[in-house]
Order: structure tokens, then C-alpha cells, then sequence
């Protein structure tokens, strides 16, 4: 869009608009002197005429303000402090115990006593003679050696009547504890390890043990899940969570099924498919060597076809059953 130079018929000045627009004037200013100087006559002239509630005094306002009801502010503070008002009320007049000044007071704060909260802050808190607790006393402030009054509860504690005496007391005082090493004592499992110490293996076995009965996570995951429902699907009673206690590296077990069985639901990306983590295989050896029967399942295997892994485990249950029928 190109930009054409116009002239201000008002103030004479020369300004840029484009094309598509009808501009006649630099400003708003311009616009509206235009139209004042033009007259009530003028077609965008637009003024309301408005009565003040107290002096009766006429007033021209824009559209935008035709809510005004008072022709200045003086006007309507002595509206709303006046007896016209509808929320005005009777003032009695009192005088302040402490300054002794005269103030007005509605008949709903008959009750006050003084003119501002300062007069009674140091009315009650006994910065003159009269108005203090019984139980309190004078003290000389340690840095002006001003007398102050203080309550019972303080003693020993306040020393300085204001927060400057405090502040002018601390220059130039050295803290107990600049320039000395040694002041916190050492953790007595500095520097030693399960090898060299008895009392930091005890320690960390105490803790072993007593995390061994937590539940981590939870939330059981989405495969555990499918295995237990199919389980019991088939009437073959499970313990979730059991803890394996009688081997080195103790844990918790997904599914145990009596007398000796473990059933582990592993993921792909936490138990690293399809080689499997070091320690998952160390378990199933230790578990082995106790006389435990051990089945392994990826998360693969079960979200394709649940129903294959519990064969497993039921074929199993029944080659048990039946040597343990012969037997008898």
C-alpha cells in the first residue's frame, strides 16, 4: 500500500496516510477541535446534559460519562458525608485519653476510646505510665541506657529497647565459631566399608532386611497382571510378592505357587531382552541350588499368548501330582 501526504486543516501540518483511508486531520486532537469549533449544530457534536444531585448545577458530559451525578468531587464527598446521604449516621464526640484530641465517632463504635491505633498500641503496651501489666518491669537498654517497659514473658530475652540499639551493639562482633575447624563431630563410617568394618556389614544388612518386606512398585505391572488372572482362571492358587529369603541375594518374587515354585514376569526394557541382566541370573542359579523350580517369562511372550506361558506351569503341576500319587 502506498502512502500519500495530506494537509491538517487545524494545525496546518503536513502527514502520511495511506490510500484506502479518508483521513482529514493530523490527530484526535485536530478531530475534536474541529468539531467544537463547528458548534452544537455539527453532526458529531453529541453532548448530555446532566443536573448535580447537590448544587443543581448543569453539566455538559460525552455519552461515555453520562453516569456522573456530582459536578465535582468536592460535591460529592460532602454528599456522602452529609445527612442527605442514605448511609449517613450521627456522630457522637469523644475525647482521646492519651492526646487528648477531640474525634467524632458513629453511634455503631460507641464502644471506641481513642482517635487513632496508635493511641491505643502504646496504651496497652505500657509506653507511659499508666495502662501497663502488673506483671511487667522496667529495663535500661544495654546500648543508650534508656529505660523501657517490658512484659513478664521477655525477661532474659529483650536487652535493647529498639531494633537500631541491636543493630549498633552487633558491629564489629565476632561470631563463636570463625576461624575453628573440628566443631562437628565425625560420622563414626568414615572412610570404612563392609571389608574392613564388622558394624557397617551388620548396618547394611539391617537394611536389606527391612526393605525386603516393601512393596516396589506399587503397581503391579500389565503382564503380572495377565498371569495371575489367567491363574486363577484355572483354579491354581498364587502368592504375589513373596519374599525369597534363604538365598544370598534375597528378594521379592512376582508369582510363588507352593511348595517351591517362582514364576517371574519380565520386561523387555528393564530386564534387557533377550540377553537378560547378570543378577536375574544369578537368582535363578542360587534359586536352583535351593531346590526352587524357576520359570522365566519375556513380556513378549505373554502379550502374545498368555494361555501357552500357564501351560507351562500347569504341566508341570501335574507330573508333580501324579509321582506324588505313585509314590504313595
Amino acid at each position: 500500500m502506498e502512502k500519500i501526504t495530506k494537509f491538517c486543516e487545524i494545525c496546518n501540518i503536513d502527514f502520511y496516510s495511506y490510500m484506502s483511508q479518508k483521513r482529514k486531520y493530523c490527530s484526535r486532537k485536530c478531530f475534536y477541535k474541529r468539531i467544537y469549533k463547528k458548534g452544537i449544530n455539527h453532526p458529531d457534536y453529541k453532548i448530555v446534559n446532566i443536573v448535580c444531585y447537590l448544587c443543581k448545577k448543569k453539566i455538559f458530559v460525552k455519552p461515555h460519562k453520562s453516569y456522573r451525578k456530582f459536578c465535582s468531587s468536592l460535591c460529592s464527598e460532602k454528599y456522602r458525608t452529609g445527612k442527605n446521604h442514605h448511609n449517613f449516621k450521627e456522630k457522637e464526640e469523644k475525647i482521646c485519653p492519651l492526646c487528648k484530641n477531640i474525634f467524632f465517632v458513629s453511634k455503631i463504635r460507641f464502644n471506641a476510646k481513642f482517635c487513632s491505633v496508635k493511641c491505643r498500641a502504646k496504651f496497652n503496651f505500657g509506653k507511659f505510665n499508666f495502662g501497663k501489666n502488673k506483671n511487667g518491669k522496667n529495663i535500661n537498654c544495654k546500648n543508650c541506657k534508656k529505660e523501657f517497659y517490658v512484659e513478664k514473658s521477655l525477661f532474659g530475652k529483650r536487652k535493647y529497647c529498639s531494633r537500631k540499639c541491636l543493630s549498633i551493639s552487633k558491629i564489629g562482633h565476632i561470631p563463636w565459631n570463625k576461624n575453628k575447624k573440628g566443631l562437628m563431630p565425625k560420622p563414626w563410617n568414615k572412610g570404612l566399608t563392609k571389608e574392613t568394618d564388622e558394624r557397617v556389614r551388620k548396618y547394611g544388612e539391617k537394611i536389606i532386611e527391612k526393605r525386603l518386606y516393601f512393596t516396589f512398585p506399587k503397581k503391579d505391572t500389565s503382564i503380572e497382571i495377565k498371569m495371575r488372572e489367567e491363574l486363577t482362571k484355572r483354579s491354581i492358587k498364587w502368592i504375589k510378592h513373596k519374599v525369597i529369603g534363604n538365598i544370598v541375594h534375597k528378594y521379592q518374587c512376582d508369582i510363588f505357587i507352593e511348595p517351591n515354585i517362582v514364576i517371574e514376569c519380565d520386561g523387555d526394557y528393564w530386564h534387557k531382552y533377550p540377553n537378560g541382566r547378570d543378577i536375574d541370573k544369578i537368582r535363578t542359579n542360587e534359586m536352583k541350588e535351593k531346590g526352587y523350580i524357576v520359570f522365566r517369562f519375556w513380556e513378549n511372550e505373554i502379550n502374545k499368548n498368555v494361555s501357552l506361558c500357564v501351560d507351562k506351569v500347569q504341566s508341570y503341576l501335574k507330573k508333580v501330582g501324579e509321582n506324588f500319587e505313585k509314590n504313595n
